[in-house]
């Protein structure tokens, strides 16, 4: 079970916010919410999740999202309690006031597989923030700015399993490509 929003591709479905409000705001789904082939782009939130705020485990397909804006947490898609996946998603130019320039995962663990997370801006993880753990492969993290920690990913107190994955450009106080704050071992593969 499930909900389930798919679009013909990224390249030809847009939700335009216009700078006006977030695009999805996701309560309560049971069985989690998957999201495929479309674009969400100049979404705005006070808070968190620009484009996505989720209660529920959200994953997204060839998803692109592009300058949204959060004054908290999430430029792009946050979520406070339950898991993120993300295969063949692109998050460019994205930002957020505190934490995750593109995405914010507050108190679950992210997966990624196959995208791009590009040119985001928040105090601490440009590109992405994770509370727990994060398994990310055949990613690249690109030109992302963190003005404390984590330019291109911030995993606060998990695990980071990085496999195949291309940090390239992400300036930050400390740990550029990605910092692992408090847990154990980077595995990089």
């Amino acid at each position: 079970s499930g909900l389930y929003l798919s679009g013909p591709g990224a390249a030809l479905f847009t939700v335009n916010a216009a700078q006006a409000s977030r695009i999805f705001s996701i309560t309560q789904a049971s069985g989690g919410v998957t999201i495929s082939g479309i674009t969400l782009v100049n979404g705005m939130a006070a808070g968190n999740g620009g484009a996505i705020e989720s209660d529920a485990p959200l994953t997204l397909v060839g998803v692109v999202l592009s300058n949204n804006s959060a004054s908290r947490g999430g430029g792009a898609v946050s979520l406070q309690t339950a898991s993120l996946l993300l295969n063949t998603s692109d998050f460019i130019s994205n930002s957020a006031g505190l934490i995750g320039g593109a995405v914010n995962v507050e108190y679950a663990g992210l997966g990624m597989s196959n995208g791009r997370i590009l040119s985001n801006t928040a105090w601490e993880g440009g590109g992405a923030f994770v509370r727990n753990d994060a398994i990310v492969s055949g990613a690249t993290f690109g030109a992302n700015r963190a003005t404390v920690d984590g330019g291109g990913l911030y995993v606060d107190s998990g695990y980071l399993t990085a496999t195949n994955v291309t940090f390239s450009a992400n300036p930050a106080a400390l740990g550029a490509g990605a910092y692992v704050a408090r847990a154990g071992p980077l595995a990089a593969a």
